[in-house]
């Protein structure tokens, strides 16, 4: 259907998608998939651009960070059986197996509390001593006598540009509407919501804002102030004397967590010839200036005492840097809700992380909601 006012012609939809990030370029292919006939993508930036948060060849799922909280359990085995249906159905590679290996001190809280939890949970995994870690990564991990590792075994390294591609592709072919630099810049409430962009109006009877770092900015015009922070990741590419030692295939996802060092390691996968290794600071930032400067030099500090410490065959020197936008709750828990008053319009924000080392407070969000609403 289409209404026509003076000079304007607004294309009306029944359910209006804004960011296509992966969440979003996931709701709207889900929603084609499952009957709703006119679906519009709406995307600020171009459709597979850098700027957000879904950027880059490396993501890995893992079971232990949300083993205690039931609905991120269940959404994390369902994510997986899903990649593994999109994978066989498209024959595309969007996911390699690949182990997790977090190591600390053996008397380490953390570690210990995730090793009983899964061990409660019933979760596959491995507890082993630093002499099995030496041996088994030898020539590329050093950890002192006293450390323990545990591997969890068979988790999901995850092509993430490969997966938001796929997501729109198929959302186009089932006959969803993509329009990307389609900066939406506001929503008028109604039983049809107006939605405005810098190319003119768009009506929808249901409206799923999915804008990620810019979401507290869009959602805060309809009246909800959501509790966001949005902060810049900083992450570090480095150069490796053997690539062949570090693939997925011999080498796990490394997580160190003491205190307030948290360092990751990723094998070779998005880069010939380089990891990612980085370090969790955060820089606050207003979203639009997520370009500003460099790799923070404390950053990049943090990362080289790390790998002096515990790596081998891997270079001092970043060689790339790749920034990366996260909006974060204080408890890293996504918020998904109708805005107050107006149940057509739903929101998912705060999505960019789940760590088990801060408290979880429960908002008491049903995490079928968001599909129940807008399908």
């Amino acid at each position: 259907m289409i209404f026509t006012y003076p000079a304007i012609i607004i294309m009306q939809y029944d359910v209006i998608v804004v960011g296509a990030g992966v969440e979003g370029s996931s709701t709207a292919y889900q929603l084609i998939k499952n009957g709703v006939r006119r679906v519009l993508l709406l995307e600020q930036f171009h459709a597979r651009h850098t700027r957000g948060s879904s950027h880059g060849g490396s993501r890995c799922t893992r079971q232990a960070v949300t083993s205690h909280l039931r609905e991120f359990s269940r959404m994390v085995t369902l994510s997986i059986d899903m990649f593994a249906e999109l994978q066989r159905e498209n024959g595309k590679q969007l996911y390699c197996p690949i182990d997790v290996l977090s190591f600390n001190s053996g008397s380490d809280p953390v570690l210990n509390q995730t090793i009983s939890r899964l061990k409660k949970d019933g979760i596959p995994s491995t507890v082993i001593s630093a002499k099995e870690i030496n041996q088994r990564y030898s020539s590329r991990l050093c950890v002192p006598e006293d450390y323990i590792g545990l591997i969890e075994p068979d988790m999901k390294l995850l092509n993430m540009t490969a997966i938001l591609c796929l997501f729109q592709d198929l959302f186009v072919r089932g006959g969803g509407v993509l329009l990307d630099n389609h900066c939406v810049t506001d929503i008028v409430p109604g039983d049809r919501v107006i939605v405005r962009t810098n190319k003119g109006d768009f009506i929808s009877r249901k409206v799923v804002i999915t804008a990620g770092a810019w979401a507290p900015k869009l959602i805060s015009k309809l009246g909800v102030q959501l509790p966001i922070k949005i902060l810049r990741a900083e992450v570090l590419y480095w150069k490796v004397d053997n690539p062949d030692d570090f693939k997925p295939e011999v080498f796990p996802w490394v997580i160190y967590e003491r205190g307030k060092e948290h360092c990751f390691v990723f094998p070779e996968f998005e880069y010939p010839g380089m990891i990612k290794v980085y370090h969790r600071t955060y820089r606050d930032i207003e979203v639009d200036d997520r370009d500003e400067g460099g790799a923070g030099p404390e950053s990049v500090e943090k990362v080289v005492r790390f790998i002096r410490t515990y790596l081998r065959g891997v270079a001092t020197t970043p060689a790339i840097f790749e920034p990366c936008v996260y909006s974060m709750t204080d408890d890293r828990l996504p918020i998904i809700d109708q805005v107050p008053a107006h149940p057509n319009i739903v929101f998912a924000a705060g999505m960019s992380e789940r760590s088990d080392n801060h408290p979880c407070r429960q908002r008491g969000y049903d995490f079928s909601h968001s599909w129940t609403i807008a399908h």
